[in-house]
C-alpha cells in the first residue's frame, strides 16, 4: 500500500465527506471526499501535492554534533562513539 495521496483545495470551496466544508488553501486527503480526487483534479477543484523529499546535508557541510542532532531527532539510535562517516550514513 503507497503512501497516502495529499491534495490542496484551489476552489473557492467545495464540500466533503460528513457535509465538511474545505475552503480555497485546505490541505486534505484522498479519504476526505466521497467522488474521486483524480475527478477533482481533472476538474479544477484540487492540485496533488507531491511528497517533499527530505534534503540532508552533504557530509562536508555538516559536524558530528550536527549529525548526531538530526539522528536523535529521527528516533535512530546511533553509537556515540561512531565516526562521523559512519553517523552520517545513518541518515541516509
Amino acid at each position: 500500500m503507497g503512501a497516502e495521496r495529499k491534495f490542496k483545495v484551489i476552489a473557492l470551496s467545495m464540500g466533503g465527506k460528513y457535509n465538511k466544508v474545505y475552503n480555497s488553501g485546505d490541505e486534505i486527503t484522498q479519504d476526505s471526499v466521497e467522488a474521486s480526487v483524480d475527478e477533482l483534479v481533472d476538474a479544477g477543484f484540487l492540485e496533488e501535492l507531491k511528497a517533499k523529499k527530505e534534503l540532508i546535508p552533504s557530509y562536508k557541510e555538516v559536524s558530528s554534533s550536527e549529525i548526531k542532532t538530526m539522528l536523535a531527532a529521527k528516533g535512530v539510535d546511533f553509537d556515540d562513539n561512531a565516526s562521523k562517516k559512519e553517523l552520517y550514513n545513518l541518515l541516509k
